[in-house]
């Protein structure tokens, strides 16, 4: 089975909109996690990081 991948970013980010027309191009499995509409996502990805900023767009295999 393919891996999936998590991405965290938001819409308004260049960058996470370049991922995801990356990831959609080649069908690539992918969740886009809006880490500003969605307090959860926003705090999952600063578990992510010693320094817990919300450093986006982050790409992570989902296990």
């Amino acid at each position: 089975m393919k891996e999936a991948i998590k991405l965290y970013g938001a819409d308004r980010c260049h960058k996470t909109q370049h991922y995801k027309a990356f990831f959609e191009t080649r069908n690539l499995d992918y969740v886009f996690l809006d880490v500003e509409t969605n307090g959860a996502f926003a705090e999952e990805l600063r578990g992510l990081y010693e320094n817990r900023k919300l450093n986006f767009p982050t790409k992570k295999p989902i296990r």
